[in-house]
């Protein structure tokens, strides 16, 4: 697959269907919010499910943009949730639609998708983490500032752009598994 593949309406749903499982699965996560009083908690451990997603789309799908759909359709799907902020959070769109744009920006960039899903997935993973204290100080989102305390240390960022590549390689080996599959054949068509 080549970023010059042609889109589909299965890869479409493709990608925002992933978009929608990303948060079914990272859902339970958001329950530590809610337990310490710490915005955006549960994201260190939905790190790892969100960006195998998102490496398993990319390579799936092929087409420069599908990250940045994915993360527009999660950001939109967990409106309701405490997923990156609290519910109703309008910016929180915005705060994926932008992860995702980065992510396709390096991946695509990059010829060895190894290390593209490597460099992709760790600075995405990165990146989020400063977007989230920007764009909460910006609204003034209680909690913020102990949030960016946690978020902003140099071992948590080191951690997480570390976790983000990481899971990227992660979705690589899962891929290699499925895609032979028809069901995966039947998407790339």
């Amino acid at each position: 697959m080549t970023m010059l593949s042609r889109w589909t309406t299965t890869k479409l749903i493709t990608a925002g269907s992933l978009g929608v499982l990303t948060v079914i699965l990272t859902l339970p996560a958001s329950a530590l919010v809610a337990i310490s009083g710490i915005p955006l908690l549960g994201g260190f451990i939905n790190i790892f499910l969100d960006r195998i997603l998102d490496a398993l789309a990319l390579l799936i799908i092929g087409n420069f943009g599908t990250a940045t759909l994915k993360k527009t359709i999660l950001g939109i799907v967990a409106l309701p949730t405490l997923l990156l902020g609290p519910p109703g959070f309008l910016p929180k769109i915005l705060i994926y639609a932008t992860n995702g744009l980065i992510i396709d920006t390096i991946y695509f960039s990059i010829k060895n998708k190894k290390i593209a899903l490597f460099l992709s997935n760790g600075i995405a993973a990165i990146a989020i983490a400063f977007q989230v204290v920007y764009i909460g100080r910006v609204f003034n989102v209680p909690g913020i500032e102990q949030t960016a305390k946690i978020f902003l240390s140099p071992f948590l960022l080191i951690g997480a752009g570390l976790g983000g590549g990481i899971s990227g390689l992660i979705g690589l080996l899962i891929y290699n598994k499925i895609k032979n599959s028809s069901l995966i054949i039947r998407i790339q068509k």
